[in-house]
């Protein structure tokens, strides 16, 4: 439950409907949201080179892909 929903729970229900120590329960299983880290632009790049030379690697074995066609654009 986060923290919107429990707000949004208690809202919705009749004033004085809960006790203080239900609230306190009700707050102290709010999960807080986790944040995902954002990656660097060096880190895109070191992993866009990575994919680049695991395709190069590729097509060089198996000769099934064109380079020369290959574009890459990060949005």
């Amino acid at each position: 439950m986060t923290k919107s929903q429990t707000v949004d729970l208690l809202k919705d229900q009749m004033p004085g409907f809960y006790s203080a120590e239900q609230v306190i329960n009700l707050i102290e299983k709010i999960e807080e949201e986790q944040v995902k880290p954002k990656l660097s632009i060096e880190q895109l790049r070191e992993i866009t080179q990575s994919i680049l030379e695991a395709i190069e690697d590729e097509a060089s074995r198996d000769n099934i892909i064109c380079l020369e066609d290959i574009e890459f654009e990060l949005g």
